[in-house]
């Protein structure tokens, strides 16, 4: 899928990067943890999970709600995942058609507890994404730094500015990769079969293979 960042800096990944990423991966839409995920600077109701993040069927509907910052045009989303994710890319739907209110300015952290507005500003960002202006019919994918979010729990997205606008408008995002979930339920499974079936075959457990990841 093409890249939709407007500048050529953000666009290169390195050939590291370009080597891992592909526009596949499953939808991570059923591994957030929708309770534990938040918004800062947003009108009521700032409930991320019900105003942005919903399924790709539903990103068009201008209809339902969405979020819009209050004091000032930025944001401070932080999206909690149900077990580590390895996220491959980022959509970002702004509200209305080459508006002012499209967020610009994304910044990416992973795996901090919480985060405020001084932090957001002060801290190197893991990744910088430019979003071009929305246009019709317009809801592409941006392509993470794919080795720099192979472990992740919680995302923190800071949206820095916007087109020109006081309030910044965000109708959808949605988030692409592999959740490690299904890795980690099987190598739990592997550990509670094995004492069976050493009783099963007379063996002592000590006597069994060790097992290998």
């Amino acid at each position: 899928m093409p890249c939709s960042h407007r500048t050529h800096e953000n666009c290169d990944h390195g050939d590291e990067d370009r080597a891992d990423y592909d526009s596949g991966g499953d939808s991570l839409y059923a591994e957030v943890n929708a309770a534990a995920s938040v918004v800062l600077n947003a009108q009521p109701p700032n409930d991320v999970a019900r105003n942005v993040l919903r399924t790709k069927e539903e990103m068009m509907n201008e209809t339902l709600p969405y979020l819009c910052s209050d004091a000032d045009e930025q944001l401070l989303i932080g999206v909690k995942f149900m077990a580590p994710v390895k996220l491959k890319s980022i959509c970002v739907l702004g509200r209305g058609v080459n508006s002012g209110s499209n967020p610009r300015t994304l910044k990416l952290f992973i795996n901090k507890e919480s985060m405020d507005f001084d932090a957001a500003s002060s801290t190197t960002p893991l990744q910088v994404m430019e979003l071009a202006p929305r246009q019709a019919g317009d809801a592409l994918d941006l392509p993470t730094k794919f080795t720099k979010f192979q472990n992740v729990q919680t995302l923190w997205m800071f949206v820095s500015d916007n087109y020109g606008e006081n309030r910044t408008e965000i109708q959808y995002i949605g988030f692409k990769g592999i959740t490690t979930k299904h890795k980690r339920e099987a190598v739990v499974t592997v550990y509670e079969l094995r004492p069976q079936a050493a009783e099963n075959d007379g063996l002592q457990e000590h006597n069994l293979p060790p097992f290998v990841g």
